[in-house]
C-alpha cells in the first residue's frame, strides 16, 4: 500500500505543473485554481485504467486537466452570463485577423492577465481553440454552442486582446 502511494505521490509531482499552467488559464482564483487541480488529478488516477499507451500520456491527461475545467466553468453558479450572439461569420475575416507579436516585454503573466479580462466564455473559448488547440466543432460539442459562435468569441477575443496590448498603462497615462 505505501507503494502504492508513493508512486501516486510521484505521478501527482510530475503532472502538477500542466495542472496549474492550464487550470491557472481557465480559473478565476486561486481556490477555483486549486479545485481545478485536485479534481483533475482524481480523474487521472479514476481513469487510469482507460489509458491506452499507443497515444502520449501528456497529451491524455492534458485532455481530462481542459475538460475537467470547462466542466467546473459550466457547474459554476458564477456562470450566469446568458448572451446570444449573432453566428454568421466569415471564415476568411477570422483567419485574417492576428493579435500581432507581443513585445519580448510582455511577460507570461502579463498575456495571462489579459487574458484574464476577457468575458468568462469569450475566455473559455479562446484559451481551447489558441492555446489548446481544439478545432471550432470540438469547443462546440464541450461547451455546448454552435461552431459559428465558437468563431465569434476567438475573433471578438483577438479583438480585444489586440486592445488591451496596444493600451497605455494608467501610470504612463497620469506621468504626462
Amino acid at each position: 500500500m505505501a507503494k502504492d502511494e508513493r508512486s501516486i505521490h510521484k505521478l501527482y509531482r510530475s503532472c502538477f505543473s500542466l495542472m496549474k499552467s492550464i487550470s491557472i488559464r481557465y480559473q478565476q482564483n486561486t481556490a477555483d485554481v486549486n479545485e481545478a487541480i485536485n479534481r483533475s488529478f482524481l480523474k487521472l488516477i479514476q481513469n487510469l485504467h482507460t489509458y491506452d499507451d499507443t497515444n502520449s500520456f501528456e497529451g491524455w491527461y492534458k485532455r481530462i486537466i481542459v475538460n475537467t475545467n470547462i466542466d467546473i466553468y459550466r457547474k459554476s453558479k458564477r456562470h450566469q452570463e446568458r448572451i446570444l450572439y449573432v453566428e454568421v461569420l466569415d471564415e476568411h475575416n477570422l483567419q485574417s485577423e492576428e493579435i500581432g507579436v507581443p513585445d519580448e516585454n510582455h511577460s507570461y503573466e502579463f498575456l495571462l492577465s489579459m487574458i484574464k479580462k476577457l468575458p468568462p466564455m469569450t475566455r473559455q473559448v479562446f484559451n481551447l481553440y489558441a492555446i489548446d488547440g481544439f478545432a471550432h466543432k470540438e469547443i462546440a460539442e464541450v461547451l455546448k454552442i454552435s461552431a459559428g459562435t465558437s468563431k465569434w468569441h476567438v475573433s471578438d477575443a483577438r479583438k480585444k486582446l489586440r486592445i488591451f496590448l496596444t493600451e497605455k498603462p494608467i501610470q504612463e497615462i497620469a506621468a504626462k
